[in-house]
């Protein structure tokens, strides 16, 4: 706009913005008129596509069902049989629902199979779509087939219409959300549910529910109307080889298509058909040039931390097929190389060799790789991306098919900005997904911090719990010469007292204990102690007046004293360097020269001697020393 030296608003920039997507790709209304034309062109383009375009009696419309043949050949040549479904809002001009069907490739990677576009989310258009869905995938023997969902507006019951014998697995992060509901919140919770939903036998899923049944008994009643088909490894067929516990293959689905959900229904569905029509050309070429190896890479990266593993196993051979293995766990498992299966069935669950079965085939000279089961080759995920989706001709181009157009539904605009994500849970990750890649969340590690006391300087507690500071408080302590005590640093008028004291030309020694008025002398057990190590100058002082040791006994003899305790400096101050050339200057370190209760300084030749470091004698002894 600076080049153009024009100024424009933001409303009349997104007035211009819709007037320039209106003339591009029509209004929202008119591309409902275009739907029978656009349905027709995908039939002529992708043949074997399934195509449906529901309206009502007003013809109103109501859903719009798209299973392109690609998708439909490449699920029924290499994906296992297991099925995904969710729904998901639409934020465009006249809203509605997006139903979707998400299988799982060979690389653990999701593959799209089918979506929807419906009105509302009920127990009729989910019947309705799983029962398009059936037809499509030719499925004659329902019980082969599994299904995960998040179970939405009556999905339960369309399941129970549709695939009665089919198994039907429940989302572990959305039972968990109706556990905290419940109220039943706190990562001893959570954690308790997971470890359930991970136990792959009965009987450690039966000793996972006890524990939950000892952390509280109602959280573990709340679980007596979910039965653990749907949410358990333990209690999981094994016919579709996958263990997966989470329903991300539909999330993530939803979520790629993110920048889709909020245009017109015409411009929406070409974004979806673009998005695959891309997705399978980049696998397929990604497959054909960059993996050489026999497995895929997730799966490959799933073996090797199997087979990191095996230094906690212990085989012991019973033939050419079966193996018992020894964990240092004090588990046992037995193990059979001809049926691919093992006692913790895991194996059996996931297709990929656990930790005993590796153990087993290392022993037996084999190699891991050619015990996966044949769902995880290369060769199968080139199978399933080996069809393409093909390209469609413009709008000007399309067949007219001469049907009545349908009308658009009904929908009021909502007042307000139209919402974009969904709202996370507040103990669930804010992952921020971008088109180039998907950053992790930071997680931070607790550090353990150590806390001293400023006090006493030890570990473990602080300044009001120090033992120390509550002896202090006790009275016949001087305010000033506490303060003294934990200063780290001597001011420069304790300095000058100090000089002034050994020198002998002060009146009143700044070392002398506090006054109490009582007549009765109180008995003194010295305690002298090493102070520092004086200069020359020191020693020339000390003739010039009363060295500090006769200055305090002539103190103690001349007045009563109340007797206090000994108290412990500081241990995390540093001391400054010993200062020499003053006199008889005591050190000023983080142990001050104060004679409170036991403590009395005694000069002994050059040194100022700490007497509590010498053997035990009496105060006499000391004094003829």
């Amino acid at each position: 706009m600076n080049q153009l030296r024009c100024h424009i608003s933001r409303d009349q920039a997104y007035r211009a913005k819709r007037q320039a997507l209106k003339k591009l790709e029509g209004s929202p209304e008119q591309q409902f008129t275009k739907l029978w034309d656009y349905a027709e062109e995908l039939r002529r383009t992708n043949p074997g596509s399934t195509i449906i375009l529901g309206v009502n009696d007003v013809n109103r419309f109501e859903k719009f069902y798209v299973c392109l043949s690609a998708l439909k050949k490449g699920f029924l040549g290499g994906c296992r049989p297991i099925i995904c479904v969710d729904g998901c809002h639409l934020k465009g001009p006249h809203k509605g629902i997006l139903l979707t069907a998400v299988g799982v490739d060979p690389n653990n990677n999701l593959y799209p199979i089918a979506y929807s576009v419906v009105q509302k989310e009920s127990r009729d258009t989910w019947e309705w779509f799983l029962t398009v869905l059936k037809q499509d995938l030719c499925i004659q023997r329902d019980n082969e087939y599994t299904f995960m969902s998040d179970k939405q507006k009556g999905l339960i019951q369309a399941f129970q219409s549709v695939f009665p014998n089919s198994t039907h697995r429940f989302c572990v992060r959305h039972l968990h959300n109706n556990f905290k509901n419940a109220g039943y919140r706190g990562l001893a919770y959570k954690n308790a549910l997971w470890k359930a939903a991970r136990a792959s036998t009965v009987g450690e899923f039966k000793l996972r529910m006890e524990e939950m049944k000892q952390l509280n008994q109602d959280a573990f009643d709340w679980f007596n109307d979910k039965p653990p088909t749907e949410w358990s490894k333990s209690h999981f067929n094994e016919f579709p080889k996958c263990d997966i516990l989470l329903n991300n293959c539909c999330e993530s689905f939803n979520g790629n298509i993110m920048d889709a959900r909020d245009k017109p229904i015409l411009t929406m569905l070409e974004w979806i058909r673009e998005y695959l029509m891309r997705r399978l050309q980049e696998n397929r070429e990604k497959a054909s040039k960059k993996w050489k190896d026999t497995l895929c890479p997730k799966i490959k990266k799933l073996l090797q931390k199997n087979v990191d593993k095996i230094g906690d196993c212990i085989p012991i051979k019973a033939n050419d097929r079966h193996y018992q293995i020894s964990c240092y766990d004090g588990n046992q498992y037995s193990v059979d190389l001809e049926m691919r299966t093992c006692t913790c069935r895991i194996w059996q669950l996931s297709g990929i060799p656990c930790k005993h079965a590796c153990s087993a085939i290392f022993n037996q000279n084999l190699q891991p790789e050619d015990m996966v089961h044949p769902y995880y080759n290369v060769d199968t995920y080139k199978q399933v991306y080996e069809h393409a989706i093909l390209p469609i001709s413009g709008q000007t181009l399309w067949n007219e098919t001469g049907l009545v157009p349908p009308l658009p539904p009904n929908f009021g605009r909502g007042s307000g900005r139209p919402a974009g994500a969904r709202n996370r849970e507040p103990d669930e990750p804010n992952v921020k997904t971008t088109k180039k890649s998907c950053k992790k969340p930071i997680k931070l590690k607790r550090q353990k911090v150590k806390h001293h006391c400023k006090i006493c300087g030890e570990e473990g507690h602080n300044a009001k719990g120090c033992a120390l500071w509550k002896d202090m408080q006790e009275p016949g302590l001087d305010q000033e010469v506490m303060d003294s005590l934990f200063s780290d640093h001597p001011t420069q008028e304790q300095r000058d007292e100090y000089t002034a004291a050994a020198s002998g030309v002060s009146d009143q020694p700044h070392i002398l204990p506090p006054i109490v008025e009582d007549n009765e002398p109180t008995e003194i057990e010295f305690t002298p102690e090493i102070l520092t190590e004086a200069g020359p100058s020191q020693t020339q002082a000390s003739v010039q007046g009363p060295t500090m040791f006769e200055q305090l006994q002539m103190a103690h003899t001349s007045m009563p004293v109340q007797p206090q305790m000994t108290l412990q400096p500081r241990l995390n101050i540093r001391a400054p360097p010993p200062m020499t050339g003053i006199g008889v200057m005591p050190c000023f370190s983080s142990r001050p020269l104060i004679p409170v209760s036991k403590t009395i300084i005694k000069e002994h030749g050059k040194k100022f001697v700490d007497l509590s470091k010498w053997p035990s004698q009496s105060a006499k002894d000391h004094q003829q020393k």
